[in-house]
């Protein structure tokens, strides 16, 4: 542990899994804590309320509008993220990694690849076990943080976190009704480098990252870049090999995960593992041996002769692009849910030839239909919810049913999550349904 935070007063904002991880974390280390939720908890934030406190620690979800920044300002209480409070208090090495997509995915994959190395290598932040959990139950020699805008965002008034290597493995819209517009979104990103020196290592894409986004950006750690597309300095694809600095480390057929967003996924890993040491056999091995995370492009069930794949977590336009370019056939795509704040123009400019149908469902559904049809793509249908959709796409001549929303659940669920299993359920009724008709 690095600080001192014995019998200090902190305030908790959010009682989700990032407040109760920094409040098991304050407790580990002494301090009084005070755990505050704004949807349940009847005390007001007021300055009188907040003077009683040494630190506020804030959760994800509190955006940098929230009127406790005023009130501790005022009353001269630091106000961190739980990151950052994670961050103060850890020793060993961080490699932190954000991006509109693919950091789930790298954050598994590498911690897998890591511990095939023989490596103390942890996943936490952004994947459901916070980064101060981590540090107060696990504390490993290497942290791999999954880090969102959100997260990043909280980084803007100062703050110690600084990965030994940070990647950024895309930039496309996301969570603009957050954060306004792409520049204020990719300037969060870019966030994770921001207190890296020359001793530390910044990994960004060379296909997925526009030279707008990355203007004026002026990284102080190494940057090296991945690419599927093009040989480059770092990790690249070349042929059916992925390489790093021209050496052969293995070929597409060793990874595990399907498609060309995964290999992506995996050239990042790969860079890093190296970076970091790990031998060939070891990112072989690992690269192998970690087939994905639930509600990500899973197949769930076949049913009459349609097979169903469930990518609940695709909450994006660039998700959906990559889920739908990994299917084999004719597939209806199930798109729609909470809007944030972005129109779907591109992504019916980019969907594949082999999207027959597009099913809208969710608070987007009409949002969705007019950017189809300014975009030139007129085999849509509102369905409006998830069931009908996927009821109607029984009676439509297709290969795959394909659900990848584009948008958040919140809408109609819990997360993401229960959309994918409220997905998986209604498809399983329906395949057992079949069965009994058929026997």
């Amino acid at each position: 542990m690095c600080e001192n935070y014995r019998n200090l007063n902190v305030l908790v904002l959010g009682s989700g899994i990032s407040g109760l991880g920094a409040e098991k974390l304050l407790n580990k280390l002494g301090a009084n804590v005070f755990l505050y939720d704004e949807a349940v908890d009847k005390i007001l934030l007021t300055e009188r309320f907040v003077e009683q406190f040494d630190l506020c620690v804030i959760s994800p979800s509190i955006d940098l509008k929230h009127k406790i920044y005023k009130v501790c300002k005022k009353e001269k209480v630091e106000v961190i993220s739980e990151v950052e409070l994670a961050s103060r208090n850890f020793s060993g090495l961080i490699v932190g990694i954000t991006g509109t997509n693919g950091k789930t995915t790298v954050t598994k994959l590498l911690e897998c690849i890591l511990k095939e190395g023989s490596l103390n290598a942890k996943a936490c932040g952004n994947v459901g076990y916070s980064f101060s959990e981590c540090v107060a139950v696990d504390n490993p020699n290497i942290a791999v943080v999954e880090l969102s805008s959100f997260q990043l965002e909280q980084m803007c008034d100062g703050g110690k976190l600084r990965p030994h290597i940070a990647m950024i493995t895309n930039i496309s819209p996301d969570h603009l009704d957050r954060h306004g517009n792409m520049d204020i979104y990719a300037k969060a990103k870019k966030n994770i480098a921001k207190n890296q020196t020359t001793e530390d290592y910044l990994l960004l894409s060379s296909d997925d990252i526009a030279s707008e986004y990355l203007a004026g950006f002026n990284p102080k750690s190494k940057v090296e870049f991945v690419s599927v597309e093009n040989k480059v300095d770092g990790a690249y694809l070349f042929g059916d090999k992925l390489c790093y600095y021209g050496e052969e480390v293995c070929s597409i057929d060793d990874i595990a995960l399907k498609g060309q967003h995964n290999v992506a996924n995996a050239l990042f890993c790969l860079a890093t593992a190296k970076i970091l040491g790990v031998d060939n056999d070891a990112i072989v091995s690992g690269l192998g041996k970690y087939g994905g995370e639930p509600h990500r492009i899973v197949f769930c069930s076949e049913v009459f002769g349609k097979r169903f794949f469930n990518d609940s977590k695709g909450t994006n336009i660039g998700a959906t692009i990559a889920a739908t370019k990994s299917m084999k056939g004719n597939t209806v795509l199930i798109v729609g849910g909470k809007d944030k704040g972005y129109d779907f123009d591109n992504l019916f400019l980019r969907l594949p030839k082999n999207i027959v149908k597009v099913l809208a469902i969710g608070e987007t559904a009409e949002k969705l239909f007019a950017s189809a049809i300014r975009a030139g793509f007129v085999n849509i249908e509102i369905a409006r919810s998830l069931e009908r959709a996927i009821k109607m796409s029984l009676d439509i001549e297709t290969d795959n049913v394909l659900l990848s929303p584009a948008c958040s659940s919140f809408d109609s669920y819990k997360d993401y999550k229960d959309r994918g299993e409220e997905f998986e359920r209604i498809v399983k009724e329906l395949q057992t349904t079949t069965d009994k008709t058929t026997n």
